[in-house]
């Protein structure tokens, strides 16, 4: 091998650019839920924020109104616009993938016996605390998620993409739907539920993707779709990575 291709390596392409826009608008929808969600959900621990908001929202407009009282209004009314635009988003693209017959990947970890998902948990466990490298045996039966992603998102992000929406959209047509005083207050409870359970999938998500031993993933989903030939050969088994690689890059090292 010459010098010269010695000092190339080659990225494999796992995320595609559908696939990396669809997840920066998750993400984007689904701060911009949360932290508007949270001035209704803590008023008193966000009124100052909101009163920095309807502040500059009231000199804009030039209307005389209480800034932080404003602010919640405001919060309130993006709250529900960026519900349905993100809600139409999830319906489309649920009809996509069901018109492709694309296959759940996510749940493939979590259908296996439980001695191989036991393994795995301890092995990612030993990874992501201690810092040990995956058994060969455990790297090779990876699938495209580890039994971790699947389990939290079929207790976790399932759950509350459920409760959110369904409480959402009976509050929002509350008054059509002719909902009683005490049936608002449980749609509410429900969507606190939802809420809870979506920022613990957040924290959840963070921690995996800022852990270093997932850094490779973290810079292809915002990046090229990329990442190492020799890092996705020890944490993906060939079977996933014939299934997942749209194609291969050649890249100075």
């Amino acid at each position: 091998m010459s010098g010269g291709e010695q000092a190339m390596k080659r990225k494999l392409v796992i995320m595609d650019l559908g696939y990396r826009i669809v997840h920066l608008l998750n993400m984007i929808f689904f701060i911009s839920l949360a932290l508007s969600g949270l001035v209704m959900f803590l008023p008193g621990a966000m009124s100052r924020f909101m009163y920095a908001v309807g502040q500059a929202l009231s000199t804009l407009t030039g209307l005389k109104v209480d800034p932080v009282m404003a602010g919640i209004e405001w919060a309130r009314t993006w709250h529900r616009i960026v519900g349905i635009v993100w809600g139409l988003l999830l319906i489309t693209y649920l009809i996509y993938y069901l018109a492709f017959n694309r296959k759940f990947h996510i749940f493939k970890p979590i259908i296996r016996g439980l001695g191989t998902q036991i393994r795995e948990a301890k092995a990612l466990s030993n990874l992501y605390i201690k810092g040990e490298p995956l058994p060969g045996d455990v790297a090779r039966q990876l699938k495209r998620y580890n039994v971790f992603v699947g389990w939290l998102y079929t207790v976790v992000l399932i759950p509350a993409v459920i409760l959110l929406s369904v409480s959402g959209v009976a509050l929002l047509y509350r008054e059509q739907l002719g909902l009683s005083i005490s049936q608002v207050r449980l749609m509410l409870a429900l969507h606190d539920t939802g809420f809870v359970l979506g920022v613990l999938f957040l924290l959840l998500h963070l921690f995996a993707s800022l852990h270093p031993a997932n850094r490779p993933l973290l810079r292809a989903v915002f990046f090229d779709g990329g990442v190492p030939e020799d890092w996705a050969k020890g944490h993906m088994s060939e079977e996933v990575l014939k299934e997942v690689t749209t194609e291969k890059i050649v890249v100075e090292d």
